[in-house]
């Protein structure tokens, strides 16, 4: 009966834990790529870039304003008494004149002066003006600048892409880092629940022969005393997994099932392609150098908009409106013209700015060739570092193969009573020693070749 409900309980014991869901390293890039807080402010750069096209397209078209104004004076202006003042004084004359040709209608100079007048009306005191116009202006020619303009505006969203792409490319390599940190952290916990296992074992038989009177009480104690050991190990163990789901979590910007399971298999495979070959890859995908390649356009782009100061700008202006004191009575007036300005000298301000912007492009083009040969560099260390992982994987496995079959021979001679604790204990040591530098070898193997996948350009 017992048996029975040992078995069951043992049956629900594994059902439960097969209810955990496996998290594949598919998956878990598909949330990150969808939830990464990073990915999301770079989308939030390229919407706010391409906003400004509108602002270059712009530049192309003519420009209407509409102005107006109303001033009251509190005093009657100099000009508009003056002006008063003339219209009162011809209308004097007008009068004096017509007065002295009726006194006079042969003589031919008031004649002459009296057809010459004629009666003005007088301004009124001049104490409200107003104005209401529209002007219009359109360009001609501007030596370039526009056109230079626009292609910055278009190298610089390219620029923002690009720079997106590289920001999912980094999110994507700290995702399968963080995923495999998971992994790897599962596996060393596994390894030290194995040994703290077979240290149990070997103290459940210590004590056994120690009741028997076959082994010193010594024996018992050391075997626990490794045990207690171990049990920190596997503590310390126990939380490295949920320190690295947590972090996991975080790369990818939401919380996965507390009990969430990962799969554990990885693939050791032996690097195939030359390292020429994986350079020339890295060199034509890296997005790094097709931002200095847009960086070097766009400072020659610059140096187009400064240097068209030198140029004559050419544009239509028109106008349109009503001024006067009173805007009702008054008749519109509107005039068009072309208008051209030139710098003809500056003081060398533009000559400056053009040296400015030459240096710009040079600094761009160094920039250029040294990401060139820093992913040279980091190709080449990413590409040695997975070559001795793959063969560091290989020792270890060996050495592990032999740790087991030690451990195994101990174990065996130890039950039959032929061999000592301390040579038990030994291969236990050499065994734990062999697992973790398997385990350490899977890491580095791991990260060698998340590294190479990086510095080739392959999460893009």
């Amino acid at each position: 009966m017992k048996k029975n409900i040992l078995l069951s309980f043992t049956f629900l014991l594994i059902n439960f834990n097969s209810l955990s869901e496996i998290i594949t390293l598919d998956n878990v890039l598909k949330i990150s790529l969808e939830n990464n807080l990073q990915i999301k402010i770079s989308e939030n750069d390229v919407s706010a870039i391409e906003s400004k096209k509108g602002q270059g397209n712009a530049l192309y078209k003519p420009k209407l304003k509409l102005s107006g104004g109303y001033v009251h004076f509190s005093e009657t202006p100099d000009l508009a008494e003056l002006a008063r003042k003339l219209g009162l004084l011809n209308n004097a004359f007008d009068k004096y004149m017509d007065l002295m040709v009726t006194l006079n209608p042969t003589n031919p100079y008031y004649q002459q002066f009296a057809s010459a007048l004629n009666q003005v009306e007088l301004q009124d005191d001049g104490l409200n003006y107003g104005s209401a116009k529209i002007t219009f202006e359109q360009p001609l020619y501007t030596g370039g600048k526009i056109k230079a303009i626009n292609r910055q505006l278009d190298i610089s969203i390219d620029i923002t892409t690009l720079e997106e792409l590289k920001t999912k490319s980094d999110v994507v390599f700290d995702t399968k880092k963080a995923y495999y940190n998971v992994v790897l952290a599962k596996k060393t916990l596994k390894t030290v629940n194995e040994i703290y296992k077979d240290i149990e074992k070997h103290v459940v038989e210590a004590e056994t022969y120690y009741k028997a009177g076959l082994v010193p009480q010594l024996d018992v104690i050391r075997a626990k005393a490794k045990l207690s050991e171990v049990n920190q190990k596997v503590i310390q163990a126990k939380n490295a997994v949920e320190v690295s789901k947590s972090y996991l979590n975080f790369v990818i910007g939401k919380d996965l099932p507390a009990d969430f399971e990962v799969d554990t298999n990885i693939n050791i495979v032996e690097l195939s392609e030359s390292y020429s070959l994986l350079e020339k890859e890295a060199l034509k995908n890296r997005v790094e150098l097709r931002i200095y390649e847009d960086k070097i356009k766009l400072a020659k782009e610059n140096k187009k908009v400064v240097s068209s100061q030198y140029k004559p700008l050419i544009a239509i202006q028109g106008q349109y409106g009503y001024e006067g004191t009173d805007l009702l009575e008054e008749e519109a007036e509107w005039q068009i013209g072309i208008v051209g300005t030139m710098n003809i000298y500056d003081g060398g301000n533009i000559k400056s700015q053009v040296n400015e912007a030459e240096n710009v492009i040079k600094k761009a083009e160094n920039g250029k060739s040294l990401v060139e040969n820093s992913i040279k560099i980091e190709v080449k260390k990413a590409y040695l570092d997975l070559v001795n992982a793959y063969e560091s994987i290989k020792v270890s496995e060996k050495t592990l193969e032999q740790a087991i079959e030690a451990n195994r021979i101990a174990g065996v001679n130890y039950s039959s009573g032929y061999g000592s604790s301390i040579e038990k204990m030994d291969a236990e040591a050499f065994l734990e020693q062999a697992k973790n530098s398997y385990d350490n070898a899977l890491n580095a193997y791991i990260v060698a070749k998340y590294n190479l996948e990086k510095s080739i350009g392959l999460n893009y």
